[in-house]
C-alpha cells in the first residue's frame, strides 16, 4: 500500500477542479486491506474511496482517507460469469466480454471510469446500465475487517445512484464485481441502436455515436453533468403543453423522465460559457471546465445560474449528476 499526504487532487478527477486530499491510500494487492485498516484506525480520520475519476467532482478538500482502488484484472469462470477487480477499466470489460462471446456490455462501450464507479452509479448507456448485469459483489469493512459479499437487490438501484453512492465515504470499499453475461446476442430496443447488430459490431456502432462527445483524458469534463430529472406526469404534461417536442420518457405508472441536455439547449445555453465553464456545443449536457484554477464554489455559481434559466422557463430544477464532494449545493 502506498500513502501520500497533504496530495493535490485536480489529477485525480477528469473534471480538474483545485482541492487537497490530506492523505491518499493507494490499493493494488488485497492482502493490503488489513494495513489500510490500521492506517485508517491511527488517523482516525473519514474515508472515501475513487475509480477512476470521471464521475466526481472534489469541490473541496478533502480532512481524511482517500482510497485509490487499483485492483484490476478480469476472469472468465462458468457459464457468463465474469469476476473483476473493481479498479479495472469499464470499457476493458466490455472488450473482454466481446473477445470472450459473451453479451450485454456492448451499450457501454467507451464509457470512462472503472468498474467500481460504474457499479457504484449505476452508468448506463443507449437504454443499458450496468445493474442489469450485476450478479454480486464484494466489499471490504474497513472498520470490522471482513469480506462481504452483496446482491444486486441489496444495493437498491435506482436512477444513476445505489446505497454506494449514497454511503460514498462510508466503511465499504468494493473489492471486486461478478457480472452474469448472456452467452447468445442481445437485441437492443434502443432507438439509436440497430437491434441487429451485437458484439464488435455493436461496439463500433457506439463508438460512432459517442465520437461527438469529449474524452476526459483530453478535455476537462465528467461526461453527462446534470442527472435527467424526474417530474410527476402532471408536471410533464404541462412542459409538454408549454414545449412540444420535449424530450422525456415514461419512468413508472406516476413519472415521466426529462432530457437534462434538451432541457438546457432549449433555454438556449448551448455552446455559452458561463464561468469559464463552456455547455458543449456537441452536446448540451456536456460542460468542460475551462479554468485551471476553479474550485468548487465556482461550481456552484455555474450550477444556479444553469437552474436560473431552466427553472424560469420549465419550473424544475436539475441536480449533478457527478458525485460532488465537500457541501456546496
Amino acid at each position: 500500500m502506498i500513502i501520500q499526504t497533504n496530495i493535490d487532487l485536480h489529477k485525480y478527477s477528469t473534471f480538474g477542479l483545485r482541492a487537497k486530499a490530506k492523505y491518499i491510500a493507494t490499493i493494488t494487492k488485497e492482502s493490503e486491506f488489513s494495513e489500510l485498516s490500521d492506517f485508517i484506525a491511527d488517523v482516525d480520520a473519514p474515508i472515501l474511496s475513487l475509480g477512476g475519476g470521471s464521475n466526481v467532482l472534489f469541490c473541496a478538500d478533502y480532512p481524511g482517507v482517500i482510497v485509490k482502488n487499483d485492483l484490476k484484472g478480469i476472469t472468465r469462470q462458468s457459464n457468463g460469469l465474469i469476476r473483476c477487480g473493481a479498479g479495472t477499466k469499464l470499457d476493458d470489460i466490455v472488450s473482454f466480454s466481446i473477445t470472450n462471446q459473451l453479451y450485454g456490455l456492448e451499450p457501454l462501450s467507451f464509457i470512462p471510469g472503472t468498474i467500481g464507479g460504474a457499479i457504484a452509479l449505476n452508468a448506463g448507456a443507449y437504454g443499458t446500465t450496468i445493474s442489469q448485469w450485476l450478479d454480486t459483489l464484494r466489499v471490504y469493512d474497513v472498520e470490522s475487517r471482513e469480506f462481504i459479499t452483496l446482491s444486486r437487490k441489496d444495493l437498491t438501484y435506482w436512477h444513476r445512484s445505489s446505497i454506494l453512492r449514497k454511503q460514498r465515504g462510508s466503511k465499504w470499499i468494493i473489492v471486486d464485481v461478478l457480472l452474469g453475461l448472456a452467452e447468445l446476442p442481445v437485441t437492443s430496443n434502443h432507438p439509436k441502436v440497430p437491434s441487429d447488430l451485437h458484439g464488435q459490431s455493436l461496439r463500433e456502432e457506439i463508438k460512432i455515436l459517442r465520437s461527438h462527445l469529449p474524452d476526459p483524458a483530453q478535455i476537462q469534463n465528467a461526461g453527462s453533468f446534470f442527472l435527467n430529472p424526474i417530474v410527476t406526469d402532471q408536471r410533464a404534461n404541462k412542459i409538454l403543453k408549454d414545449h412540444p417536442g420535449c424530450a422525456m420518457r415514461k419512468y413508472d405508472s406516476k413519472h415521466f423522465q426529462l432530457a437534462s441536455g434538451w432541457l438546457i439547449e432549449k433555454a438556449g445555453l448551448k455552446g455559452k460559457v458561463i464561468d469559464d465553464f463552456l455547455i458543449s456545443n456537441s452536446h448540451a449536457n456536456i460542460v468542460i471546465n475551462q479554468n485551471p484554477r476553479a474550485t468548487g464554489q465556482d461550481v456552484k455559481r455555474f450550477v444556479e445560474k444553469v437552474n436560473t434559466y431552466i427553472s424560469e422557463m420549465f419550473g424544475i430544477y436539475i441536480e449533478p449528476e457527478p458525485l460532488l464532494i465537500g457541501a456546496i449545493l
